[in-house]
């Protein structure tokens, strides 16, 4: 009777850790691939949609006046003391939640930004509308390392889509994300197959003059952070 007990407690774990292996094996049930899906117009869209949708983790967060107000002369106490991160810097460390949340909005944004570019010579759109589209996310990603260095100072700093799972990317320093910032927008500009704004009949997508303005912000940021 023992011996039976001991043959199907084997036979059970073999069938556990074989059913476990089969489900960590990825089967792609559409038979569709990344390359094949982005491919068309429809797919190439979706990634400068996703790129636009992850301004809204930063603009339209509940902490936004943490991000952008607070520490300022346009944030202050009235009746409750507001011990805010970005205020009083009370609560202010390497694993605050709330500044996390806008450093790794941040990154999410770069590698959906990132993404345009990567999969755009497959892409079956015209030339015209790839350009732009390529031209509107390295705008969308500047603004988010604009972001970054204005709040943190020096990070690390990635210019291509990342592909695979990486960590460990050394820090840059503010001034070489300045600098990459910088060269970015100002090739936008020399490209100039952005759209002119729309801002008077809805907008809704980054324009020359929205690549512009943000050029001359990092410009006066950069002076008064590097001086």
């Amino acid at each position: 009777m023992k011996k039976f007990k001991y043959i199907f407690a084997v036979l059970a774990c073999f069938v556990t850790i074989t059913g476990c292996d089969s489900f960590r094996t990825t089967d792609n049930k559409s038979n569709v691939t990344d390359v094949q899906y982005f491919s068309t117009k429809t797919g190439f869209e979706s990634l400068l949609d996703n790129a636009y949708e992850k301004l809204h983790d930063i603009y339209s967060s509940s902490s936004y006046p943490t991000f952008f107000n607070a520490g300022t002369d346009e944030y202050e106490s009235a009746r409750s003391y507001i011990n805010d991160e970005l205020h009083e810097y009370e609560t202010l460390n390497p694993e605050n939640t709330v500044m996390k949340s806008l450093y790794t909005s941040c990154y999410q944004g770069i590698r959906a930004a990132y993404a345009v570019k990567y999969y755009a010579d497959n892409a079956s759109v015209d030339e015209s509308l790839r350009s732009k589209r390529v031209d509107e996310a390295r705008v969308i990603a500047a603004n988010f390392y604009y972001i970054l260095v204005n709040t943190f100072g020096g990070v690390p700093l990635i210019t291509e889509y990342v592909s695979n799972i990486e960590t460990g990317y050394p820090r840059a320093t503010a001034s070489d994300v300045y600098a990459f910032i910088i060269e970015e927008l100002e090739n936008v500009v020399a490209d100039g197959v952005l759209e002119n704004s729309t801002a008077t009949s809805g907008g809704g997508r980054v324009s020359m003059e929205a690549a512009k303005a943000l050029l001359a912000k990092t410009y006066l940021a950069a002076a008064w952070d590097l001086d």
